[in-house]
């Protein structure tokens, strides 16, 4: 038996380098390593985000047959939450979406302490950080909230 010549073991250490290159590359080039996904599949936004935050309203109940309406159905009014965040102990992050946790943004910032922040939507969801600093109101009501932070769904 021959003992391997140095030329013969760097062209094999050589080809088996590129076989791992060319592999880690089509890795690479279908996002593998980029996205995190073991598939290669781009994430996705969740069906709860694609979805309007616009409220379900009740269908109007259908006329008889015989007789005909000159009157257009009228949509009951939606009720406004007012909502005052008023910063009377300290600063406070506040997170208002409206409807849910997932619906449009209405605000994300730092409501500094002797600030007031109003907002005004049928249902608003608000996450507060250090919500033992604010004061908040729901129409004109106090309502109570628990310090620390805080996840609350005023309407």
């Amino acid at each position: 038996m021959t003992r391997p010549r140095p030329v013969d073991l760097a062209f094999t250490l050589l080809l088996a380098l590129c076989v791992f290159l060319f592999g880690f590359l089509v890795l690479v080039w279908h996002g593998t390593f980029v996205t995190g996904d073991p598939d290669g599949q781009q994430a996705r936004p969740s069906p709860a985000r694609a979805v309007a935050a616009a409220p379900i309203l009740p269908a109007a109940p259908a006329a008889p047959s015989s007789v005909v309406s000159t009157t257009a159905p009228s949509r009951p009014k939606l009720e406004l939450a007012r909502v005052s965040i008023v910063a009377s102990r300290g600063s406070c992050w506040v997170s208002a979406h409206r409807g849910s946790a997932n619906g449009p943004v209405l605000v994300e910032r730092v409501v500094e302490q002797g600030e007031t922040l109003d907002l005004t939507a049928p249902r608003i969801w608000v996450e507060l950080g250090a919500a033992g600093n604010v004061d908040v109101t729901v129409n004109g009501k106090a309502r109570t909230v628990s310090p620390g932070t805080t996840d609350l769904l005023l309407s």
